[in-house]
């Protein structure tokens, strides 16, 4: 048979400082948590008041007076918080709890050390305050792109017309190329605005979640791509896509990208494009293939970078926004997204979202 462990073995293997108190509230015994956290020796700490531990360090009179109410008959207390400066040591936040001893006129005191979780709270709490700062000045430039600066772009495209329409004939073929590039040099300062406007947004402000048929996000955005499926004869296939819970305008947002760059990244007239879901261990996966030019292996990562491009404007037009404001998107909602290859020739791009966020199979 194994001896059963002491008392005492078992108190010193709790993580909680421990002190056994008498009626003086002197100190009868105490655990080794209790010495390694206060940095004390036992030749310092038994048979000493508790005023008196540490060379008066523990004169907490607060807590003289509620051990004082226990030792009397009173009732025991939990979770009584207290901060108080150690010499050596710093302010230590603790968390106690006592209760007298039965039948004894003794009263066992636990002590939590709970300084570093305190820390790490206020931390978080001025991070937090940092960050509804930041968004807050992030609010500011959204308001200042979206009026300040595309009014001023709006008066020089204005202008522009205003001169053209007034000379007329009277322009030589070099001004107005002059003109003409001027003017595609504003509208796309306007689309950059308003793509930034876009990414600064994306995820903030409408973040409400509800049960979603994805078939019907998907089904806008095709309905607002339906010229540049006309134009180039694309043929857009779709899966069976699944009910979850998320927000609907994102996934629209997310849809009309995703395609709108199958579309636009094409080999040729006629491209085929499939989006389809599949439900993988945790996470609903979705996906939008092509049979385009592809996306090489090195710049998977890189794409997904805002205004990063891999192709001239002059062959692809474009800001390189989109697939960030996916990604900001995907992530928002706890997702992650990627790019593979197709089958064939061409590039899959794939999201998924946490299975917490689903409704229905």
């Amino acid at each position: 048979m194994v001896d059963l462990v002491s008392a005492a073995e078992i108190v010193d293997t709790l993580h909680e400082g421990l002190l056994i108190l008498d009626a003086d509230l002197r100190v009868v015994q105490a655990n080794r948590a209790f010495y390694r956290t206060f940095a004390v020796a036992p030749h310092e700490t038994e048979d000493r008041l508790l005023s008196e531990l540490g060379n008066g360090q523990w004169d907490i009179a607060a807590l003289r007076e509620r051990l004082a109410g226990v030792l009397a008959g009173g009732p025991s207390f939990e979770g009584y918080e207290v901060t108080h400066a150690f010499p050596g040591l710093g302010a230590r936040t603790m968390v106690l709890n006592a209760r007298r001893m039965d039948g004894r006129a003794m009263v066992l005191l636990a002590i939590e050390d709970i300084s570093a979780r305190k820390a790490a709270e206020t931390a978080a709490a001025l991070h937090a305050r940092e960050l509804a700062r930041s968004n807050a000045e992030l609010e500011q430039f959204a308001y200042v792109a979206s009026h300040d600066l595309q009014e001023p772009l709006r008066a020089v495209v204005g202008y522009l017309q205003l001169i053209e329409r007034s000379l007329g004939s009277e322009l030589s073929p070099q001004t107005a190329e002059m003109m003409q590039s001027a003017r595609a040099a504003a509208q796309r300062m306007r689309d950059l605005i308003r793509d930034l406007l876009a990414y600064s947004r994306a995820g903030r402000g409408d973040r409400a979640l509800e049960p979603v048929d994805t078939n019907i996000p998907l089904a806008h955005a095709l309905a607002s791509l339906k010229t540049a499926i006309h134009e180039s004869g694309a043929l857009v296939t779709v899966g069976a896509l699944p009910t979850i819970t998320t927000n609907a305008r994102h996934l629209e947002t997310i849809f009309v990208n995703l395609v709108g760059n199958a579309i636009k990244f094409r080999r040729g007239p006629g491209p085929r494009i499939r989006v389809d879901a599949s439900l993988e261990r945790d996470r609903w996966v979705f996906a939008v293939a092509d049979d385009g030019i592809g996306v090489p292996e090195d710049a998977r990562t890189r794409v997904f970078e805002v205004f990063q491009r891999l192709h001239s404007r002059r062959d692809y037009p474009g800001t390189g926004i989109g697939l960030a404001l996916v990604k900001r998107l995907v992530e928002t909602h706890g997702g992650a997204v990627w790019i593979a290859d197709t089958p064939g020739g061409g590039a899959t791009v794939r999201f998924a979202l946490p299975n917490a966020t689903v409704a229905t199979p």
